[in-house]
């Protein structure tokens, strides 16, 4: 099985603590609680988590047929 980099950094700039992904997820979906690294802390050191996992929208508006198109992107712990 190849190696998967997993890499995971978190920001707490300010008031809020969030991870963000390689992968371009931002939250952690609650895998790495015991790590104390927050998910999405508000207020920072508080403990109180505000996003379980969100992934990356992508919008865009086709104005020849007046048609709008979304798409989203997230993987999870469990790998889909």
């Amino acid at each position: 099985m190849p190696f998967v980099d997993q890499d995971r950094k978190y920001t707490n700039i300010g008031n809020i603590g969030l991870t963000i992904t390689n992968y371009g997820t931002l939250g952690h979906s609650f895998v790495y609680w015991n790590d104390r690294q927050p998910s999405c802390e508000y207020p920072k050191g508080s403990r109180i988590e505000h996003l379980y996992l969100g992934g990356i929208w992508v919008g865009a508006e086709n104005r020849r047929t007046s048609r709008v198109s979304v798409t989203t992107a997230a993987i999870d712990a469990a790998g889909s």
